[in-house]
């Protein structure tokens, strides 16, 4: 898509007929601007996004700076993606129904409710909508995906991933719209454990934006798909995804793509043992992302960045605390349910690492009881964070019993990696508490989570054995 031209394709082409008596068409035209700029900036969109492939950000730029009035189909599309009406937009409110009024309030209200992390409060006006079935096909896609956010942000993750398998193909003309909903679909079956699907949904994708420039969404999408990988333990294929998008996502200049990207290489880098390497690409991550204002996002890479200095034998922990404690505050109002988890999660590895193995528990209980709606990743490491403090505090029976259901969970959900490091953690903590049988067992389960059977190691010991009882019974016969 050229920068020169003012749309793209086969889209409509702009009107330059002002609209109404010429002498307002000026100060109608920069009232309108006006209003896609607040609304733009309102909802977060870059002049790229919004403009999408219907359009040319320069376009959209001279809109908001009055000097282009658009045609009736540039004003649906922009609408639509400011999630509005054509006769708001406009300011032309003697247009719109009461019916139409109304919805749009219960949009926005939804929308307020979900941007002060108030996910529970959405719910009712969104079900409201959906309940209506003179609700147009706009005003329900648009209801269903954030309603979809409120189940994610409330852990509820497979009512999540319902409403937005239904969505989807209703979003397929709207390259921008649907490649954020299928990336937030990704996301939400990668914390579900479902990672084969997540994978499928991820390069589903890709293969649709096929060579096309990398726009913000699309770099997210990578980020999350890159991520799905990594739990996987595919890390081959989790480095050349994102290498890939991190190389455009320099020339992108999006702090939340190339935060993500950022944090995705340095796990892969640290599952590696580059730990060097790995604390580098995790402190650039966080210096970018600080540059920006998203909150949930700045906070979540802190809680990951306290977990790879917990994991590199950081002798800090108290410093690590306190930054889980910062982000814990942003969280409590911004993240979701998994988000939260996964930061109380590495509370309680802290908890462990000073001692206190009573506030683990309790600490580890908490972030288990956020995710009761619904198996996740996030849950069995939180069972597994659980069962190293009940063993370390004497309790091998109980704590042997939530590391080995954490590792059958992950096993099940194709984190393979995650749970032979569960059940290697389990072999130690049993080693050290004197439990050789039960170490023996967990290393060897470690061994067969990822793939690794001594099969023919096993085989020739047989046969070893039998010719030594051949060779005793020789002997005692003669």
């Amino acid at each position: 898509m050229g920068s020169d031209s003012f749309i793209s394709g086969s889209g409509p082409a702009p009107d330059p007929r002002p609209l109404g008596d010429p002498a307002e068409a000026p100060n109608a035209q920069v009232q309108l601007g006006a209003r896609i700029r607040r609304l733009r900036k309102e909802r977060g969109l870059s002049q790229r996004v919004l403009a999408g492939d219907d359009l040319s950000p320069s376009y959209v730029s001279l809109l908001e700076s009055g000097q282009r009035n658009p045609t009736d189909d540039v004003l649906r599309i922009l609408a639509d993606r400011l999630q509005t009406t054509p006769a708001e937009l406009t300011g032309n409110s003697e247009l719109a129904t009461p019916a139409s009024v109304e919805t749009q309030l219960e949009l926005r209200w939804a929308r307020i409710a979900l941007y002060n992390g108030d996910a529970t409060d959405a719910l009712a006006p969104l079900r409201r909508l959906l309940d209506n079935e003179e609700l147009g096909p706009v005003e329900r896609s648009e209801a269903q995906l954030l309603l979809a956010t409120a189940h994610e942000l409330n852990g509820q993750l497979f009512e999540a991933v319902d409403l937005l398998e239904q969505v989807g193909p209703r979003l397929t003309e709207d390259a921008e719209r649907w490649t954020a909903a299928q990336t937030q679909l990704c996301r939400c079956y990668k914390e579900i454990g479902d990672l084969d699907r997540a994978i499928d949904v991820g390069e589903a994708v890709n293969r649709r934006l096929g060579d096309q420039e990398l726009t913000d969404s699309a770099a997210v999408l990578a980020t999350t798909l890159g991520g799905a990988y990594y739990e996987r333990g595919d890390l081959a294929r989790a480095a050349h995804v994102l290498s890939r998008v991190l190389q455009q996502t320099e020339r992108l200049g999006s702090h939340r793509a190339r935060g993500g990207a950022l944090w995705n290489s340095s796990l892969v880098a640290a599952a590696e043992n580059r730990l060097n390497e790995a604390l580098m690409l995790a402190e650039r991550a966080l210096a970018i992302l600080g540059e920006s204002d998203n909150t949930r996002n700045l906070a979540r890479l802190k809680v990951a960045y306290a977990w790879l200095q917990l994991e590199t034998g950081g002798d800090d922990v108290e410093a690590t605390r306190r930054l889980l404690l910062h982000a814990q505050i942003d969280l409590q109002v911004e993240g979701s349910a998994v988000d939260l988890a996964a930061c109380l999660t590495e509370l309680a590895r802290c908890d462990l690492l000073i001692g206190d193995f009573e506030a683990a528990r309790r600490t580890a209980t908490s972030a288990i009881d956020l995710l009761r709606h619904a198996p996740t990743i996030e849950g069995a490491r939180a069972h597994a964070i659980l069962g190293q403090g009940l063993i370390l505090s004497g309790d091998v029976g109980h704590g042997a019993a939530a590391m080995r259901a954490a590792a059958f969970q992950l096993q099940d959900m194709a984190a393979r990696r995650e749970a032979a490091r569960v059940w290697r953690d389990l072999a130690e903590l049993a080693a050290h508490a004197g439990e050789t049988t039960l170490a023996t067992e967990a290393m060897e389960a470690a061994a067969a989570a990822l793939g690794i059977v001594p099969r023919s190691v096993r085989a020739l010991l047989r046969r070893h054995d039998a010719s030594n009882e051949e060779q005793e019974a020789d002997s005692s016969r003669h």
